[in-house]
């Protein structure tokens, strides 16, 4: 068996190696392989990607050329690809917004199984708030994706919500539409059980993410400077309102640190090193890998009161919910600290081993790998 993977619109695998997620989908593939899949392809939209084939071998690498525009490149990679499609036997895309090429790649190869696969899924409010979508622009994206979703094999989508939203605003049948969550490598991201926070030590509040607008960062900088004791905050990201974000920062009494993007399998250190993770998200489909890394790693975990969230966090079990303000921030962060020891152990460890029986990357490689099995009718 043979799978191609298509990269999301635009995505080249320079991006993936700057905001840290190369290594981490490098050992998600060779896991496929190792499973049985015999070759992985990677459909880039970089002009230069060849040159990372040697340091991800053995996945082979299908560069951009011929075409500098990347739309127009999306329309005819089918072509200047035609070997690897013609010997595939999956084509999978990475996220949604790019899976029209494997849409074209159906019509030219009727007898290869497509499967568009969803990170997150662009719903209506995806579209307009994050992607700015509006009009004509919208009401085009929304009719591709339908298409996609309906030539579609199989649509892959991280949470039982995604699934839900896909099958009523769609029409998609719902057999079609399998949930495999996001994924943790929890042979690298487990507990540090020997470390112990010294009662006149700060506070050591995470957040790992895209600094914007959607990911509420505003309001944990804000909680985390009205925080009631010694306290710390570091985030771990990049994006386009980080400048705004060090304003605010700069603003508040306690130490907020920023760190740029590091590689996926430096976090497991950086998890390790804090007292409370928080994902204060104010919108979103998908769900958040950063969250259940860390509490694969042992970090008490405050999310906010998503629907995403919720299917991950029970609230007092596994973890912690809080709304999106603030206020309701802090006071969360002040209820976790305050947690008995004991409890706040039993939450922890419940949440690690929640993440390994559901979220584990070996458990989420045999489900796909299943599915492809199923496909192909082996």
């Amino acid at each position: 068996m043979n799978l191609l993977l298509l990269f999301s619109l635009g995505t080249t695998l320079e991006t993936w190696k700057n905001v840290g997620f190369l290594d981490r989908e490098y050992r998600y593939y060779t896991g496929l392989m190792d499973r049985g899949v015999s070759k992985v392809g990677f459909v880039t939209y970089g002009d230069d990607d060849k040159r990372y084939e040697e340091s991800i071998e053995p996945i082979k690498v299908y560069a951009k050329r011929g075409v500098r525009h990347v739309l127009i490149y999306s329309l005819i990679a089918v072509f200047v690809h035609w070997r690897a499609f013609r010997e595939s036997h999956i084509i999978k895309s990475n996220q949604s917004n790019g899976a029209w090429v494997g849409l074209i790649a159906r019509i030219f190869f009727p007898g290869k199984k497509f499967v568009t696969r969803c990170g997150w899924v662009r719903n209506t409010e995806m579209m307009s708030r994050h992607e700015r979508l509006a009009g004509i622009r919208l009401s085009t994206v929304k009719f591709v994706e339908r298409l996609c979703y309906r030539f579609s094999n199989a649509v892959i989508v991280t949470t039982e919500a995604d699934r839900k939203f896909i099958v009523e605003a769609y029409g998609i049948p719902a057999g079609k539409v399998t949930v495999i969550p996001n994924t943790v490598d929890t042979d690298l991201f487990f507990p540090d059980k020997y470390r112990v926070r010294r009662f006149y030590d700060p506070v050591r509040f995470l957040y790992i993410g895209r600094l914007a607008e959607m990911k509420n960062v505003h309001n944990l900088i804000t909680a985390i400077g009205r925080f009631e004791g010694n306290a710390c905050l570091t985030i771990v990201g990049g994006g386009d309102d980080a400048d705004e974000f060090k304003r605010l920062a700069n603003e508040q009494s306690c130490s907020i640190e920023f760190i740029d993007n590091i590689d996926n399998s430096d976090l497991p250190e950086i998890y390790r090193r804090h007292d409370v993770f928080v994902m204060p998200q104010l919108y979103a489909s998908g769900m958040s890998k950063v969250m259940i890394e860390a509490m694969s790693c042992g970090l008490p975990t405050i999310s906010s009161n998503l629907e995403a969230h919720r299917e991950v966090i029970t609230d007092g079990v596994n973890g912690y919910l809080c709304e999106f303000d603030a206020k309701s921030i802090a006071a969360c962060a002040k209820r976790v600290i305050e947690t008995n020891p004991d409890m706040l152990a039993e939450i922890t460890e419940r949440a690690r081993n929640d993440v390994v029986e559901h979220y584990s990357m070996q458990s989420n490689i045999g489900r796909e790998y299943e599915l492809y099995r199923s496909l192909l009718g082996a």
